[in-house]
């Protein structure tokens, strides 16, 4: 119960470490505030998209001045594509403005006809950093083309310029340059890493169901098997390339426990077990009833490969990866009473009451622990899964289901007591493994 009451302490103490480390740090977009000019020097950047982007002054053939000044808009060095909105082979977009120039010139040799409703343009987000200005500006596309000289080919929607300029050259135009041009799906792809990646501290706490399993003792019809129960907070930090995939590495403790009992067992033991003579004997066990709790304390260190999907402020999230344990407590009470004699089938003889051979009556009380010595680092698998909402724009809630599965055996073929596994089961105890499901809640805060 004391230790109970420590965990919800520590767990406690640590939220308040986070949240204080929280109101230590301002988060704040570097954009600032756009003035006239600002909107203005868009909608004419947009203005001359729209006039140099039919690529013809008369309709008829395509105008080689045109396409030269509509090269200009773009940056040089930095471009992440054009949507395709001559699409007719229903390609999603071009890499470059010379792609998207040598479609028109083999599938619209007379131009296209194009405008766009720049008085209602729109700036929908900026961002300053570094003496470099990032802004996105949402326009109404129109545009009819004649495609291959057989078909009409039309688009009508809604289209996100990209767009780049020195924040020393916020009122000059030639300094501002398209870095890329795309449609609603790609501008909350961009807004989503915009939001998501970065570095966060997360505080979580898991209530967790956990079993030290090994097969001989659950398969069997001998032993009943319960699964213990913990409190575990975990502390990570986690780094977000972007808003779909991250990586992180976290600290928490953790406590695996099942209980075991045993009723109404009366007979000669299938197992067969060395006395310290080395004689082989069969232990002979009465045992009325008998309960058995093994707990094992692990500091861990899960590293986890975590993902997002979704868009918006809600998303799910599947995390997946490694953990690496530490046992740095193991111990096992004892509940119950038992009689313990060896029958040694070579000399058909039943010994009893001999201490030293581990035979005679045994009484015993849960206030008693027993240290267990077992594997010392352990490596389990992980997944963890559920949902998460962000919380402006530093805050990300989150709900949902961890699970652990261990692969290293923790060493649990020694014998411990008369009345052990191993003394009981015809399949002695090889491999025994920790497990563990828990469902979780956790806060992060992105510090940077």
């Amino acid at each position: 119960m004391q230790n109970s009451k420590r965990e919800y302490i520590v767990a406690a103490g640590l939220i308040l470490i986070s949240l204080l480390s929280c109101s230590a740090i301002s988060a704040q977009d570097p954009g600032g505030s756009h003035d006239n000019k600002i909107i203005s020097n868009l909608r004419e950047l947009i203005g001359k998209y729209q006039k140099y982007g039919q690529f013809t002054t008369d309709g008829v053939r395509l105008d080689e001045a045109y396409i030269t000044e509509f090269y200009t808009l773009f940056d040089k060095n930095i471009f992440n594509g054009i949507y395709n909105d001559l699409n007719i082979e229903k390609r999603n977009s071009f890499s470059s403005p010379e792609e998207y120039v040598s479609y028109i010139r083999s599938f619209y040799p007379q131009g296209i006809d194009l405008s766009l409703e720049t008085g209602s343009i729109s700036l929908v987000d900026s961002l300053t950093k570094k003496g470099l200005c990032r802004m996105v500006v949402k326009a109404r596309k129109h545009l009819t083309g004649l495609y291959g000289g057989k078909e009409i080919h039309n688009y009508d929607g809604d289209i996100y310029f990209f767009v780049k300029v020195p924040s020393s050259g916020l009122k000059d135009l030639s300094m501002y340059k398209i870095t890329g041009i795309h449609q609603e799906d790609r501008f909350l792809r961009y807004m989503a890493d915009r939001k998501s990646k970065g570095l966060y501290l997360g505080l979580t706490g898991g209530f967790s169901l956990t079993r030290i399993y090994y097969a001989p003792a659950f398969s069997g019809k001998i032993w009943s098997s319960s699964p213990g129960s913990s409190f575990s907070p975990t502390l990570d930090i986690t780094f977000m390339i972007t808003n779909g995939i991250g990586a992180g590495i976290g600290f928490r403790s953790s406590v695996y426990e099942t209980g075991y009992s045993i009723k109404e067992y009366n007979q000669t033991s299938e197992a067969t077990v060395k006395d310290i003579d080395g004689d082989n004997y069969n232990p002979v066990l009465k045992i009325s009833d008998l309960q058995e709790v093994n707990t094992i304390r692990c500091n861990e260190i899960p590293l986890l490969v975590k993902t997002r999907i979704g868009t918006g402020n809600t998303k799910a999230y599947i995390n997946f990866g490694v953990v690496y344990s530490i046992i740095s407590k193991s111990y096992f009470t004892l509940e119950g009473s038992s009689v313990v004699k060896g029958y040694y089938p070579q000399y058909d003889v039943t010994l009893q009451n001999i201490p030293e051979y581990g035979f005679g009556t045994y009484n015993y009380s849960r206030s008693l622990r027993n240290d267990m010595t077992l594997t010392s680092k352990l490596i389990f698998v992980t997944s963890e899964f559920g949902a998460s909402y962000n919380i402006g724009r530093s805050f990300v809630i989150k709900a949902g289901a961890r699970i652990n599965y261990g692969l290293t055996d923790i060493g649990f073929n020694k014998i411990r007591h008369p009345n052990d596994f191993n003394n009981i089961l015809k399949d002695p105890v090889i491999n025994a493994f920790l497990q563990s499901a828990a469902i979780e809640i956790g806060l992060s805060y992105k510090i940077l």
